[in-house]
């Protein structure tokens, strides 16, 4: 990953120095492109640049191959080889160009990004276990959501995104139950395939479409004043999706915005609970129907 980083820091600060100045084209990466020792596919791997960095390009092969020189020796090579559909050329630019940075591309310096996220959760409807504490209808409730995002980029337009937090709400029982209170809370693992569907090329809002599904490990009851019955340790599986939005707060795409809004299906079974105007011992059990919306709001940092 060092390595990785060296040769794109080189290209990008446009130190990329031409055989000679006559002989250099300016061109501009169109998608993530593998540099190799010699202008064969099979050769040495000499690091990867990525889409918009801004090269100059020295010679050509009539392969379909472009040649770059470094200003610093990469695995000992002082150039490597590009190939020549993954550049567009910038006409009538030449090596003076050479000095400005080129626009650089989305998550231009990672491929994996990690930070801490805060959200709610809102519209919780417990449905038949609202009805078996008291109440006539599914009342929704909500509650604060933390913990940690992560990306893991798997191509120019998938990423795993990996949710690890902690959440909980409280809601009201609902009429004639008003009293009578219903809540959950606990830690939730959740992994998505997030499939990029609007593209900010490097400066504005990258958009994912994010299905998903996870594990949580809950506790879980009901109560009224000074009666109140919780069961704890509740596994809970849970599906949904989600829209992922990032946007660069730096220019080199280092560190991201990153809100998610989404939604998801969790039901814990066999809840004990009180109803209306009981206390003591659990009066029977019922599925606690956990389905709600969410948003949350985080800052990703790339490693």
């Amino acid at each position: 990953m060092r390595l990785h980083k060296f040769l794109t820091l080189i290209a990008t600060l446009g130190i990329l120095l031409p055989a000679t100045a006559s002989a250099v084209v300016r061109g501009t990466l169109t998608s993530d492109t593998v540099v190799h020792r010699s202008p064969d596919g099979g050769s040495e791997v000499l690091g990867r640049l990525r889409s918009g960095t801004g090269v100059n390009l020295v010679s050509a092969t009539k392969t379909g191959w472009y040649s770059i020189s470094f200003s610093k020796p990469v695995k000992g090579a002082t150039k490597g080889w590009i190939q020549k559909d993954s550049v567009r050329i910038e006409k009538g630019a030449g090596a003076s160009s050479a000095s400005r940075p080129a626009a650089r591309g989305r998550h231009g310096k990672s491929d994996f990004y990690i930070g801490p996220q805060l959200g709610y959760t809102l519209g919780v409807n417990a449905t038949a276990f609202n009805t078996a504490i008291g109440g006539t209808t599914g009342a929704g409730g909500g509650g604060l959501t933390y913990g940690a995002s992560a990306m893991l980029k798997l191509s120019n337009s998938i990423w795993l995104d990996a949710d690890a937090f902690y959440y909980s709400f409280t809601a009201p029982g609902g009429a004639p139950a008003t009293a009578i209170y219903y809540f959950s809370n606990g830690f939730v693992a959740n992994l998505s395939a997030a499939f990029k569907v609007v593209n900010g090329n490097g400066k504005g809002l990258d958009i994912f479409i994010a299905p998903g599904a996870g594990l949580s490990m809950n506790s879980a009851g009901n109560g009224s004043g000074v009666n109140i019955i919780t069961t704890s340790n509740v596994i809970g599986i849970l599906f949904g999706g989600k829209i992922v939005g990032t946007l660069p707060l730096t220019d080199d795409g280092s560190t991201l915005l990153k809100i998610d809004l989404g939604y998801r299906m969790m039901t814990l079974s066999g809840i004990p609970y009180l109803g209306a105007g009981q206390s003591g011992s659990a009066t029977g059990q019922e599925s606690m129907n956990l389905s709600a919306m969410y948003a949350t709001l985080g800052i990703v940092f790339g490693l």
